[in-house]
């Protein structure tokens, strides 16, 4: 999952103000085969709808793992 992507699916909620893939850097960051990513809205509402939209779903194709959406701050 890249940014692209990212925008991609969260897009169709609203305007992005920004979208960010925070890669791993580290060998054991790496090794948790994990990574995180930010999405921001430009309305609230639109990011509202989104988290109700993406909550306890697998967004990730092909993916066994739920994926975390939640809020920031």
């Amino acid at each position: 999952m890249n940014e692209e992507n990212l925008c991609q699916l969260f897009g169709k909620f609203g305007p992005l103000a920004s979208v960010k893939v925070m890669w791993p850097r580290t060998e054991e960051e790496k090794a948790r085969n994990k990574n995180c990513g930010f999405v921001a809205y430009m309305k609230r509402e639109d990011a509202e709808e989104a988290l109700d939209n993406f909550k306890g779903t697998y967004i990730i194709p092909n993916s066994d793992s739920e994926s975390n959406v939640g809020r920031c701050g």
